[in-house]
């Protein structure tokens, strides 16, 4: 950081794993200060707080209104995303806003309306995006070493015994379509470079808390704008402690890339085959870093909020194509 450039004061709002996971993150940045933090357990926040010098606040709210930061990340349930997002955009906050973007198409755009009328940054948190693995096969696309594609699978399996109880809540945008899908959606699109327009679904759904059924599985088909088709499968279950594994294939006209995160990357195409083993890597780091440099250089995140909007979009038509067991078309 250069003697002229003021530390980024980062508020945290939303002290459970991931948003002391980027709280971490960011404190191990140059020039970045966590200054406030919002959760409504006391425990949690407080302990934050201490561990980070930091301002505690009950909400949200009190958390925006204390002023003294310059970002803020969001990392609520997600039916409060919308409120917390625009809050922020109108003080005049820079967002780190968790995926999914939010639960419904007027919230998606009650946020994009709000920061582009702050002219503030928003990125969404498509973290997946920033695994070694899948930077290695998006390299290989860009290049053209697979040819077109023709093909793209992709799959994840999660579960978290002790979440919390919103994420079974589909009032409040749980289950496996609101919690991990809207990284599939991302991902696939983003690595095609092309969006996805059509999709048919099928989804698993069972009782798990006093708040109904939700989705704890789901599988779709889908269609992309350059004509490529794909699945898109995942769940998310409260069985048993294991670490969420993300799954993909790639085939195009000229060769296929394979991976399994935080494991390994396989290639073979017409000129050449190889294997990359992978350790964990720190993904989320590299996010908070694009984030921070977003504001620092005045330019949006490689990651956008109308990423988070069209994914949002494929969410969406995949719950209306279970319900009535049609395809359904998305506005690329």
């Amino acid at each position: 950081m250069g003697g002229s450039e003021q530390a980024i004061r980062l508020g945290i709002a939303g002290g459970g794993i991931m948003g002391e996971r980027v709280a971490d993150a960011a404190a191990a940045l140059a020039g970045v200060e966590v200054r406030a933090v919002a959760d409504a357990n006391p425990d949690s926040r407080a302990r934050l707080a201490e561990r980070f010098g930091a301002a505690a606040f009950a909400t949200w709210e009190e958390l925006i209104a204390a002023g003294g930061i310059d970002a803020v990340y969001v990392g609520l349930p997600h039916h409060l995303h919308a409120d917390a997002a625009c809050a922020a955009a109108d003080a005049g906050l820079h967002l780190l806003l968790d995926k999914p973007l939010c639960n419904t198409l007027e919230e998606g755009d009650r946020i994009l309306a709000a920061v582009e009328r702050a002219g503030v940054r928003l990125m969404v948190g498509f973290s997946h995006r920033f695994h070694v693995e899948l930077a290695t096969a998006k390299r290989l696309l860009e290049a053209g070493e697979l040819g077109d594609v023709v093909l793209a699978t992709d799959q994840i399996v999660d579960s978290a015994p002790n979440g919390p109880a919103w994420y079974w809540d589909r009032a409040a945008g749980g289950g496996v379509v609101q919690l991990q899908m809207h990284h599939s959606f991302d991902r696939l699109a983003w690595l095609l470079g092309s969006p996805i327009v059509r999709v048919q679904a099928e989804l698993h759904e069972r009782e798990v808390g006093p708040s109904g059924a939700v989705d704890l599985a789901a599988a779709v088909t889908l269609t992309f704008a350059n004509g490529a088709v794909g699945t898109s499968a995942a769940s998310f279950v409260t069985g048993y402690d294991g670490d969420g594994v993300v799954e993909l294939v790639i085939q195009g006209t000229r060769g296929h890339v394979r991976l399994e995160t935080w494991s390994h990357v396989e290639a073979q195409t017409a000129r050449s085959a190889f294997t990359q083993r992978q350790r964990r890597d720190d993904w989320l780091g590299a996010e908070v870093a694009e984030f921070v440099a977003a504001i620092r250089e005045g330019r949006d995140p490689s990651v956008t909020g109308r990423d988070g909007h069209r994914a949002l979009r494929v969410a969406l038509a995949v719950k209306e194509s279970a319900r009535t067991g049609s395809a359904v078309d998305v506005a690329p």
